[in-house]
């Protein structure tokens, strides 16, 4: 049983995959190739040609609607069937490769990961209204590779208590967590240290399964944050932030107060970080009385794992 959390994930942005681009990646412990047909739409499949194991993610190339492979040719369709098997009297039944479903909006391309082979994908990818907007800046994006479980992210986001000694941030926050489904919604009220003294501050954000959170910072200035955070395999996750910011003035870059929050936001990731790589994972914890909220989305993730792993709502770890 696979220790990833079913959900949709960010695998690239779109101004990563250009017109007929073809993208070699590693995510949930498998090799995958992500491309863009002639229609413009972006698609993923594992890499490995079914014919002798060539990784069309390197010197595989779009042709119309389908990604030929480097090797010997064989040509297959965005679904993964083959369509061309070139030296063969017909095309083997089997010659296919695992498609995944891709979806792209906002100026992200997301993958959903199932419990099981087959599965669909039974709850909708998020969209953020202030993508494109005109008094919005375009993302501003931090990237990091950690060497963690997601599981452990996603309690960090919820755990109030952490803040002030990790982070050095003006008292605990007051944190609300309610679950709908598949999403969290965390509720904050703080104070944040500014130039001018301390002032009232909101941090709302609403987790889309365990890979995708959408965290509203208000009070300073309202600053969106995209957090992703893919599995790359156990042991590793790939998290980007993307951030906007309001911009009534057109600015299509964060800059003054906005780039001073997004700079203590990245900061503030480089101290999780720390903790992160070098803790461990306690699946029956001795909770504190602050520790409500990570209890809340424990119980709220059990949902998206195997049925082993919920019953105990332990994360695997190798």
């Amino acid at each position: 049983m696979s220790s990833f959390p079913s959900g949709w994930y960010q695998i690239a942005s779109s101004r990563e995959l250009g017109a007929g681009a073809v993208r070699p990646l590693r995510y949930f412990g498998r090799d995958l190739v992500l491309f863009r047909t002639a229609d413009g739409v972006a698609h993923a499949l594992d890499a490995h040609c079914a014919h002798l194991g060539a990784h069309l993610g390197h010197g595989g190339r779009v042709e119309g609607e389908c990604i030929r492979c480097p090797f010997h040719g064989w040509l297959y369709g965005a679904g993964g069937e083959c369509r061309e098997a070139p030296g063969t009297a017909r095309v083997p039944p089997r010659a296919t490769m695992r498609p995944w479903r891709v979806q792209e909006s906002d100026g992200l391309i997301l993958m959903f990961y199932p419990r099981d082979a087959g599965e669909a994908a039974d709850f909708p990818a998020p969209r953020v209204a202030e993508v494109g907007a005109p008094d919005w800046t375009d993302f501003e994006e931090h990237r990091f590779t950690i060497r963690t479980h997601i599981q452990e992210i996603a309690e960090n986001i919820v755990d109030p208590a952490h803040f002030s000694y990790v982070h050095g941030t003006v008292g605990t926050p007051e944190t609300t967590v309610e679950t709908r489904g598949p999403v969290l919604m965390s509720r904050s009220a703080t104070r944040m240290r500014t130039p001018r003294g301390e002032i009232d501050a909101r941090i709302d954000a609403d987790a889309h399964g365990l890979g995708l959170w959408l965290i509203r910072f208000s009070g300073i200035v309202e600053t969106v944050l995209i957090n992703a955070n893919t599995p790359i395999d156990d042991e590793t996750v790939d998290t980007r932030l993307s951030f906007l910011v309001r911009s009534p003035d057109g600015a299509r870059t964060p800059r003054g107060v906005g780039q001073a929050l997004i700079a203590d936001v990245v900061r503030q990731v480089g101290e999780d970080i720390v903790i992160w790589e070098h803790k461990v994972y306690r699946s029956d914890p001795v909770f504190g009385a602050l520790d409500r909220s990570i209890v809340t989305l424990r119980r709220w993730a059990q949902q998206f794992y195997g049925e082993s792993t919920a019953a105990t709502g332990s994360v695997p770890r190798t």
